[in-house]
């Protein structure tokens, strides 16, 4: 072999170990999933309309041709153009307080093995089985909220969160091989989000097919 098939050969390694580097460095899948206040929401949407209407009513004043234009005209710009303002300030106001009332849950990929792993720890009851369940969801969910929050969820509050079941510990913190069944502070689809989110982040990929 010539030096400068070696050469080559030696490039065509180097680039590949980079390659497996950048995809071993990647940082794990993240997604925020946010509950807004209901109230909260209403408020900002109401003040959005607002501003819409208040918008509007001035673009109406500014397109007027000059000869529409009087001293009332002038007052009714003016009057439009301070409620535009007005309504911007409110606008900021409401999603401020949109923001301040919604709650963010953080989660993020736990990679490949540990996944699989924590789905292992829940096999299906037998009833589960035969309905073709991979695991007995009402145990699993809950822990795999809280092995994904990024907000240090525990398996307790996750259970809250989705409805489920989580172990009951001992005085001394340890497991006692029972759990306790919880209904879900969350409604159906909010609980559905939540857990598919999670599942999502370790299951989803980041890979798209094109031209070799």
């Amino acid at each position: 072999m010539s030096t400068t098939d070696t050469s080559n050969q030696n490039t065509e390694v180097d680039a590949w170990a980079a390659k497996i580097n950048r995809l071993r460095n990647r940082k794990p899948m993240e997604r925020a999933v946010t509950f807004h206040d209901e109230e909260a929401a209403e408020i900002a949407d109401a003040a959005r309309e607002a501003l819409k209407r208040a918008e509007k009513r001035s673009e109406v004043v500014a397109h007027l041709e000059p000869e529409q234009i009087t001293t009332e005209i002038v007052a009714a710009g003016i009057s439009a153009d301070a409620a535009v303002i007005e309504n911007r300030a409110a606008v900021v106001e409401a999603e401020r307080g949109q923001a301040d009332a919604a709650v963010i849950l953080r989660v993020r990929a736990l990679g490949s093995d540990v996944y699989v792993e924590l789905q292992a720890e829940f096999p299906p009851t037998s009833q589960q089985k035969k309905e073709g369940q991979e695991y007995d969801v009402t145990k699993f969910a809950p822990a795999l909220v809280s092995a994904c929050s990024v907000d240090d969820v525990s398996v307790k509050q996750a259970a809250h969160l989705l409805g489920g079941q989580y172990p009951v510990l001992g005085s001394d913190g340890a497991e006692t091989g029972r759990w306790k069944s919880v209904p879900s502070t969350l409604n159906q689809g909010e609980a559905a989000l939540l857990f598919t989110t999670c599942v999502g982040v370790n299951q989803g990929s980041r890979a798209t097919l094109g031209k070799a």
